[in-house]
């Protein structure tokens, strides 16, 4: 299972279009994708057990991760949670989670490196300038990358607006792979865009 890239599900899905998005999650997988995450925080309870009730059964074998929904992660068996800033510590979450589930948290700059010593990976950025985090936070760059990577002392995810040409900087300064949204999602072609991530992070190993 390479979960070099990890896909965050693009996070505007409504109750009455979420299954829409079973498509190109099956493209994704099928062009070799290997962890997913599944972030949709306007999605009520029920359409997003739904939602991954079916992506399981598509990313059967591979990493499929819930974003602070704990309940739903562990009805629906995922392979771990990962957390909001505004969420529960990773402490906490492992407490009431089943045993060997993973937990993951988001890193920005200047956290407190407590923050993550609970968890099994972190998210670390915005690396570049993405509009979900414009105006409230700065960019770190490939340098504030490695230095925040060194703060947390997890394996980490890059994220925020990286595309295939960042994965030689990016596998350099420690990361152990890249997590993407846009370039994934609103790409032309789903299936090549995965193969592209993933042919970069290959050769960048």
């Amino acid at each position: 299972m390479n979960t070099a890239l990890l896909a965050i599900s693009p996070g505007v899905l409504e109750d009455e279009d979420a299954q829409a998005f079973l498509a190109p999650a099956a493209r994704a997988r099928a062009a070799g994708l290997g962890a997913l995450l599944v972030r949709e925080p306007r999605l009520s309870d029920r359409a997003y057990l739904a939602l991954c009730e079916r992506l399981r059964g598509v990313y059967d074998g591979a990493l499929l991760l819930v974003h602070d929904r704990l309940h739903l992660a562990v009805a629906v068996d995922a392979d771990g949670v990962q957390l909001s800033w505004r969420g529960l510590s990773a402490a906490v979450a492992r407490e009431q989670l089943p045993r060997g589930m993973l937990v993951g948290t988001s890193a920005h700059a200047g956290d407190d490196p407590a923050i993550h010593a609970a968890s099994d990976h972190v998210l670390v950025g915005p690396v570049r300038a993405t509009p979900s985090k414009a105006g409230w936070k700065e960019p770190l760059g490939i340098d504030g990358f490695r230095r925040e990577l060194a703060r947390c002392g997890r394996p980490a995810w890059a994220v925020g607006g990286l595309g295939p040409e960042d994965c030689p900087q990016l596998r350099a300064a420690g990361a152990a792979g890249i997590a993407c949204i846009a370039g994934i999602w609103s790409a032309p072609d789903v299936a090549l865009a995965v193969a592209a991530y993933l042919r970069a992070l290959e050769e960048a190993a």
